[in-house]
């Protein structure tokens, strides 16, 4: 794939256009399916805090004077506050998508958060110790066997260029069997 200059990162040398390949815009996929139900354990609490917080004022006890107006009021604003808080720690962050940048042999991470590009993670081919290659299916691997990303290329031509880049870098490429 040949990507223009506007379509560029700002850490990509414009004389190196021309020359530039890179598979970029792919969703890393998600393996940690604990993070998934602790997320939604929370914004289940939280949505939980937020109803009570209506009950207690629906619900008719009491004999409804100053000091118990006053407790079910500071009741309400830390029920909701701790809920409103759990709600939207709950939420999902976005995926990072992952770019491969053949004309510097680098993998970059980088995240997108509401217009703004964060860099997660760089790494070099050479920091690469191990890549799976299954079809289409990549997984790329650290220098401590930590996994760093688990990516679907949509091009075979890309897969190769990616697999040969990676083993002139001295990178191990296996095929699960």
């Amino acid at each position: 794939m040949t990507a223009t200059a506007e379509q560029q990162p700002q850490w990509v040398n414009s004389a190196a256009v021309a020359d530039f390949e890179a598979v970029s815009g792919l969703i890393v996929r998600a393996r940690d399916g604990h993070r998934m139900i602790l997320r939604g354990m929370q914004r289940l609490f939280g949505a939980s805090l937020i109803v009570s917080v209506a009950v207690l004022w629906i619900l008719p006890y009491g004999t409804g004077g100053t000091a118990e107006l006053l407790c079910k009021l500071a009741v309400t604003l830390v029920l909701a506050f701790a809920g409103a808080a759990l709600w939207q720690a709950g939420s999902p962050k976005p995926r990072p998508e992952l770019e491969i940048d053949m004309v510097r042999r680098e993998v970059r991470l980088v995240r997108t958060i509401s217009g703004q590009r964060s860099l997660v993670t760089r790494r070099r081919f050479q920091d690469l110790s191990v890549a799976e290659f299954s079809g289409r299916n990549v997984r790329l691997f650290d220098r401590d066997e930590a996994l760093l990303a688990d990516v679907i290329i949509p091009s075979r031509q890309a897969v190769r260029s990616l697999s040969s880049g990676l083993q002139h870098a001295g990178v191990i490429t296996r095929r699960p069997d």
